[in-house]
């Protein structure tokens, strides 16, 4: 940048700090540089700190990781789940940097696209679209294992040897999209009712996922929050997610332990499930819980089938699950199908036997509901496929985010896999 160059010089100063709304400007004059480039990160107009006006800065050019890293610290880690997701959705068919907002199952991921837009405009000489949104995507995961300070700066209690760089850029942004990446080829995202086998069959299809690697991608709920406003899913007028205390942003293993009980017992010792259906009619109003207005459900979300659990967190919290999170300890072949008002995902057993249930407790219960016992939905069979490697994240954190590393790595970079099995980027240096 022109204005960077201009800057330079031997000063006697303090650090140069980069605040975001300033970085994400151009500016090529020496006065705007030093005065409003290196602005103090809390905001602070450097003029109004009392830098000099002869102040010549000697930071360079930030790297595009710590402006990224910059640009989440920024939004108090909220953009953390936002570019997870983003991540995901932009390397459904390869990575390319673009996204069709007009397909419902992208909804809510334009304020993550429009944040990063100014950051991709500086590195577009250097990285593309698809590379940007690559490395966010990993900063995030980064970031993820720690928490900011009172001062407002990002502290890592990310265990040893657990990183996220990005290893490798070289991608290309699709053709057919705005500067920003909306717009673009047209991906079918996956179905949130698979079952089992429709789940490690998309994985395999798409990104060469074992069981293994399928099981700990979907760890990345574990950060997850959702609004129903964008996505039908969750609980109208709260941001809450698939984990307990999920606003904390925390990437771990909880996510498992939301499915699977202790080991020899992962059934029957394992947080209840119980499936509901949503209604997201167009209209249905609700109370916005931080702004305290009320708001109304807009057109085009359609109604959902999802889990809600009440026991595992605390009085204040009702955690959701998807029917494809469920599939990972539940089969549900032969037993989902499409309701009588044409809403898909509805699931006709359990999540597990109530405790000591039998055939008394059956046929009384269906006398309750006025249908014979043997209408009484049982409970699903087990997901033999991948209960064990849900389990076993369960009770190894470190070995979890150890192989979420390696699986989210090689998810962004689908697409670009060469004849022999190797990539077609090349190494950029973290």
């Amino acid at each position: 940048m022109k204005c960077v160059k201009e800057c330079q010089g031997e000063v006697n100063a303090p650090p140069c700090g980069v605040d975001r709304p300033s970085y994400l400007k151009q500016y090529w004059t020496h006065d705007e540089c030093c005065t409003m480039l290196y602005a103090s990160r809390k905001g602070d107009d450097a003029a109004e700190a009392g830098v000099p006006d002869d102040f010549k800065c000697t930071h360079t050019d930030p790297d595009l990781r710590t402006a990224i890293e910059r640009l989440i610290t920024d939004s108090e880690r909220e953009l953390i789940p936002k570019y997870l997701r983003l991540g995901f959705h932009d390397c459904v068919g390869g990575c390319d940097g673009c996204v069709d907002l007009k397909n419902p199952d992208n909804n809510g991921l334009l304020e993550p696209i429009e944040e990063i837009a100014p950051i991709v405009e500086v590195f577009k000489n250097k990285y593309s679209r698809a590379d940007v949104w690559a490395m966010a995507t990993m900063v995030s995961a980064q970031m993820s294992l720690g928490k900011l300070d009172d001062d407002g700066n990002f502290v890592s209690e990310a265990p040893d040897g657990i990183t996220f760089p990005l290893s490798h850029v070289g991608r290309k942004d699709c053709e057919g999209a705005n500067a920003m990446g909306i717009g673009g080829p047209k991906v079918e995202m996956p179905s949130n009712d698979l079952d089992t086998h429709g789940l490690l069959d998309f994985f395999s299809d798409e990104f060469n996922f074992n069981a293994s690697e399928a099981v700990a991608i979907m760890g990345a709920h574990s950060v997850a929050v959702a609004s129903r406003t964008n996505v039908g899913f969750g609980n109208l007028g709260k941001e809450e997610g698939w984990v307990c205390h999920a606003e904390e942003y925390i990437l771990n293993n909880r996510f498992y332990s939301m499915l699977v009980g202790e080991d020899g017992d992962l059934v029957n010792s394992a947080p209840n499930w119980t499936q509901e259906f949503v209604n997201n009619t167009e209209g249905i109003e609700f109370v916005d819980e931080e702004t305290n207005e009320t708001e109304a459900l807009g057109p085009g979300i359609p109604n959902r089938y999802q889990w809600f659990n009440t026991d595992k967190c605390d009085d204040e919290e009702r955690p959701i699950m998807t029917n494809a999170d469920m599939a990972l300890v539940r089969d549900f072949s032969n037993h989902i199908s499409v309701d009588e008002n044409g809403t898909p995902g509805k699931v006709n057993c359990t999540f597990k036997e109530d405790e000591g249930e039998g055939e008394d407790i059956r046929r009384r219960r269906g006398l309750r509901f006025g249908i014979s016992a043997q209408n009484i939905p049982a409970a699903c069979p087990i997901a033999s496929e991948t209960i064990d490697i849900v389990s076993d994240y369960k009770e190894d954190n470190e070995g979890f985010l150890h192989d979420f590393q390696s699986v989210l790595e090689k998810m962004v970079e689908n697409g670009y896999e060469d004849e022999m099995g190797g990539t077609v980027l090349y190494p950029i240096d973290n």
